[in-house]
């Protein structure tokens, strides 16, 4: 990222942070959040990154002075990938050991947000936002252990990948008025989507399983190609005491581009 840019960042995520500071002493209204959200992997990041369901939380508050303007926190969680899969690995003498590996994929994330909505005292009113925070992925990996006991165990059942980055997401959408006569309490149905983009992320899919690996002794892992590697994790032959490493799944390391659809209630209450 360049130094021009990590500057608009920065003074869009400073701005965004004042707003919410200043308007803890001058809102009056309180707003909470919760909801179901589909993240679409965008450009490169479909190599690899399925579609991620999940729920989303958020505060508001609302200013008394400026009608339809509100800041307020939101984060996110979700999952992208659950997937198991045989595993079969074969050695130099011959012998074969099947096993099981299971991959645990999640995305979450943590914002700070600003909105406006023109026509907040309609039934029905268009909205814009904008969200600056962090944005991660990680990835489970379990090995099972095998079936037979002489056959070939990995030296770690369990590892894990992730990685994070700073994100700015501009957004827009519906906003729906559930109760008749608002007064103090107002119930609301969101409709939203938005933009996320973000600097490079590491993260793992099992898009290509090999069910014959190649064998051997440890090698190092190969370089990636094109934001793409394999995931290889070292096993030991109980019977020889002989090394290798087999690959378990793919590592990815894309620019953050997703598209993100909410559908939201909302809550809000005050003075």
């Amino acid at each position: 990222m360049s130094l021009k840019k990590k500057r608009t960042m920065s003074r869009l995520y400073g701005i965004i942070g004042a707003l919410i500071i200043s308007t803890m002493g001058f809102s009056q209204l309180n707003e909470v959040t919760i909801g179901y959200q589909l993240s679409l992997p965008q450009s490169a990041m479909k190599n690899g990154c399925y579609s991620g369901h999940g729920l989303h939380f958020g505060n508001f508050r609302h200013f008394k002075y400026v009608k339809g303007f509100s800041v307020g926190a939101d984060f996110g969680i979700g999952s992208y990938a659950s997937v198991s899969h045989p595993q079969q690995y074969v050695f130099r003498d011959g012998s074969i050991t099947n096993t099981e590996a299971v991959l645990s994929s999640s995305l979450y994330y943590a914002s700070l947000a600003a909105r406006y909505v023109p026509f907040s005292r309609k039934n029905v009113s268009t909205f814009i936002e904008v969200q600056g925070g962090y944005f991660g992925m990680y990835s489970s990996i379990f090995i099972a252990d095998p079936l037979d006991p002489l056959g070939c165990r990995a030296l770690e059942n369990r590892n894990l990948v992730g990685s994070g980055t700073a994100y700015w997401s501009p957004g827009a959408g519906l906003q729906i008025l559930l109760n008749k006569n608002p007064k103090r309490e107002v119930h609301t149905l969101t409709l939203g989507t938005r933009f996320i983009s973000g600097r490079a992320l590491e993260y793992a899919n099992m898009n290509r399983i090999y069910h014959n690996h190649s064998n051997g002794p440890v090698q190092p892992s190969l370089e990636p190609s094109n934001g793409e590697s394999p995931l290889m994790i070292t096993f030991i032959n109980v019977a020889t005491n002989e090394r290798h490493e087999h690959s378990v799944a793919e590592l990815y390391t894309h620019p953050l581009r997703a598209l993100q659809f909410n559908l939201s209630y909302s809550y809000r209450f005050g003075k």
